[in-house]
């Protein structure tokens, strides 16, 4: 999966910085939604000296030990994400709205837990990735 773009972000001068969060938060606090948007955004305005910001959409799980409202709390962070990243990120990963990674129950992507990615869905944030430094 790394070798898809560890050229990228071994090159010092692209200065590059993927943060994806949002899950662990909304798994295991009970924030809202706009709270935890703002700890994004808090780590990427203190990470502001990173010529490339690379913020990620949260995506689905249908985990029977997630939080109940984890469904609809994770909409709204995803929305949050994609109406704001421009004011704190240079580019935004929407892994949420990638078919593939859209469904948690298939295991072409998923790890059994119904959260996690195997390989062959770390290959596909890889390859988005990848896509949106290319093009700007």
């Amino acid at each position: 999966v790394n070798t898809k773009i560890v050229p990228q972000i071994q090159d010092v001068t692209n200065n590059i910085l993927c943060a994806w969060g949002g899950t662990n938060d909304l798994w295991s606090t009970s924030d809202s939604a706009a709270t935890i948007h703002g700890y994004i955004q808090s780590y990427f305005q203190a990470c502001s000296g990173y010529n490339k910001r690379v913020a990620f959409t949260v995506t689905p799980t249908t985990s029977g030990s997630a939080p109940a409202d984890f469904e609809t709390r994770r909409v709204e962070l995803n929305t949050l994400i994609r109406n704001n990243y421009t004011n704190y990120a240079t580019h935004l990963v929407d892994l949420a709205g990638d078919a593939r990674l859209s469904n948690p129950d298939d295991p072409t992507y998923f790890y059994s837990d119904k959260l996690h990615f195997i390989n062959a869905g770390y290959d596909v944030v890889a390859d988005l990735v990848k896509a949106r430094l290319d093009t700007a």
